[in-house]
């Protein structure tokens, strides 16, 4: 079964929206008052950050049509523990993206006082810890993602390969990385375009 159109649209306006907002996102790097100092100096920081949160019900919803794709497949029982898990993993990684777009934000409006520093140092970590656990969620969800997609045949092979070749880049990011390393962020860029890869698959297969 075909899925309707405006899945695929949405899964490629997603990974799009993601990976635009991704490439004018600052790296963070040193301490609590330097990062601070980067956010209040990054123009458009509540605009990278909700185009962020927007783009992952986006591709979401995209994702459920690929799994509707599947329905009347071998692969269907993988693709929708896929989606489950991939929206587990968009929970999670929403979680640091919304205290950077609040809290975040709000303490970068005074950089130099100490009480912004030290709450930013304490919340910080947990956004990062978030946002490690979701890449392992969503690398595990796009190996699962692959298996179905392989399994229900209505997808080119190379689709399927390489969605397990990400999900497994991913889950070792996660596992052999800290939080605070960037390489997270490259396994993340691979994510998002695979998806987008996907959408372009569904509008034209």
């Amino acid at each position: 079964m075909r899925p309707p159109r405006w899945s695929a649209i949405s899964l490629f306006a997603g990974a799009l929206a993601f990976g635009v907002a991704g490439l004018f996102h600052p790296f963070l790097t040193g301490d609590a008052a330097t990062q601070l100092g980067t956010i209040a100096h990054t123009p458009h920081w509540r605009l990278i950050h909700w185009t962020l949160l927007f783009a992952f019900p986006l591709m979401q919803a995209g994702i459920l049509g690929l799994v509707a794709r599947h329905l009347d497949t071998p692969g269907a029982s993988l693709l929708r523990t896929a989606a489950m898990l991939a929206t587990l993993g968009f929970g999670i990684w929403a979680l640091n993206v919304l205290v950077m777009a609040g809290t975040g934000w709000m303490l970068a409006q005074t950089p130099s006082d100490l009480n912004a520093q030290v709450l930013y140092a304490a919340i910080h970590p947990f956004g990062l810890a978030a946002e490690r656990l979701a890449t392992f969620a969503m690398g595990v969800a796009l190996v699962v993602a692959g298996r179905g997609i392989r399994a229900g045949r209505r997808f080119p092979r190379w689709l399927a390969e390489t969605g397990t070749a990400t999900g497994l880049i991913n889950v070792a990011v996660a596992v052999l990385f800290a939080e605070t390393s960037q390489v997270m962020y490259v396994g993340q860029g691979i994510i998002v375009t695979w998806l987008a890869a996907v959408a372009v698959v569904m509008l034209v297969v």
